[in-house]
C-alpha cells in the first residue's frame, strides 16, 4: 500500500510539473503572438527589437504564471500584461505614450476576438464547452490556445507578406522634444484606449464567470472603434 501510494504521489507531482511547464511555454507563445500582432497591425519591425522582445515575452509568461498559478490572482493577469506591454513600447521602443497605449489595446482586442472565434468554433463542434473559459489548464484549454496562436501567427505573416497594416504611427524612436497636442485625433485615440482598457478588465470578469456572450459584443465593438480610428489615422495629414 505505501509503495502504491508513493507511486500515485510521484505521478501526480510529475504531472503537476509538466502541466506548469506547458502553461509557461504556451504563455510565452501567447505573449509572442500578441506582440507580433501589435507590431504587424501597425507595420512596426520585429527583427530590429528581437532580443528585447524575447525578454519581454519571458517576463509576461512569468508574471502570468505567478499571478494565475502561484498567487491565485487571475483578475490581475490581463491588466498587468497590458501595463507591461505599454511600458515596453514607451520606454524600450521609445514610442509616445498615447500611441503605445492604443497599439497595445488594439492588439489585445484583436487577439481576444480571434481567441473567441476559435473558442466558438470548438464549442460548435463539441470539442470544448464554457467551463474552459475560467480554466487555466487542460487539454481543451491548450487546444484553444495553440489554435489561437497559430491563427495569429498566420495572420501576422500575411500582413507582413502583402504589406497590410496601418502606417500612421511613425517608426520609433519618437521625438519627445517636440510637444504633442492632445486634441482632435490624439484625443480620440486616448478615449478609444480608455474604453478598450475597460473592456480588457471586463474580459477577465466575464471569462472567470464563464459568460462569453456579453464579452464578444463588447470586444467586437471595441475592434470596430480601433479599426475606424486606424483607418482615420491613415487619412490624417
Amino acid at each position: 500500500m505505501p509503495v502504491a501510494y508513493n507511486l500515485i504521489i510521484n505521478y501526480e507531482a510529475g504531472w503537476w510539473m509538466v502541466d506548469k511547464a506547458i502553461y509557461i511555454i504556451l504563455s510565452i507563445f501567447d505573449a509572442a503572438a500578441m506582440l507580433a500582432l501589435m507590431c504587424k497591425l501597425y507595420r512596426l519591425p520585429i527583427l530590429m527589437y528581437a532580443k528585447r522582445m524575447s525578454i519581454l515575452v519571458l517576463i509576461i509568461a512569468v508574471v502570468s504564471y505567478l499571478l494565475r498559478i502561484r498567487l491565485s490572482l487571475p483578475y490581475f493577469d490581463l491588466p498587468m500584461q497590458y501595463v507591461i506591454f505599454v511600458l515596453f513600447f514607451r520606454y524600450i521602443i521609445k514610442m509616445r505614450f498615447h500611441y503605445a497605449a492604443f497599439i497595445v489595446a488594439a492588439g489585445f482586442i484583436t487577439f481576444t476576438n480571434i481567441q473567441l472565434l476559435v473558442y466558438y468554433f470548438y464549442t460548435a463542434t463539441g470539442a470544448a464547452n464554457s467551463t474552459i473559459l475560467a480554466a487555466v489548464s487542460g487539454i481543451a484549454v491548450y487546444i484553444v490556445q495553440i489554435s489561437t496562436e497559430a491563427v495569429v501567427f498566420v495572420l501576422c505573416f500575411l500582413l507582413w507578406r502583402f504589406g497590410y497594416g496601418w502606417s500612421f504611427i511613425i517608426l520609433p524612436p519618437h521625438n519627445f522634444a517636440k510637444k504633442e497636442k492632445y486634441t482632435g485625433f490624439n484625443m480620440e485615440l486616448i478615449v478609444s484606449t480608455i474604453i478598450s482598457v475597460v473592456v480588457i478588465v471586463a474580459t477577465v470578469v466575464f471569462l472567470h464567470d464563464g459568460n462569453s456572450f456579453p464579452l464578444i459584443i463588447l470586444v467586437f465593438i471595441c475592434f470596430g472603434v480601433s479599426y475606424y480610428l486606424s483607418k482615420k489615422g491613415e487619412m490624417e495629414p
